[in-house]
């Protein structure tokens, strides 16, 4: 990590190795929304499971409405990450 200047303030870090820093922030924020994302998914999933003799079908469907709801969101936020202008 030292390497990446993340010990040091913005300005005490060369300009050769802020491209490499750039890289290594981009890759940790997706890294940490695919998993937020997966965890959501997982809760969501055992909710899913808890009510699947509960009778309630509108729960089931808000159930799987907001799963889909937080695959689109999880994939979104990582397209913007990604490709979002600077």
């Amino acid at each position: 990590m030292d390497h990446y200047g993340w010990n040091k303030h913005i300005w005490d870090i060369p300009v050769d190795s802020l491209s490499a820093t750039k890289k290594a922030y981009v890759l940790a924020k997706v890294l940490f929304i695919l998993a937020s994302t997966c965890l959501r998914m997982s809760l969501l999933f055992f909710y899913l499971w808890l009510v699947k003799d509960a009778g309630s079908s509108v729960l089931r469907m808000v159930i799987r409405a907001c799963t889909v709801a937080n695959g689109i969101l999880g994939v979104v936020c990582c397209l913007i990450c990604v490709l979002g202008c600077r």
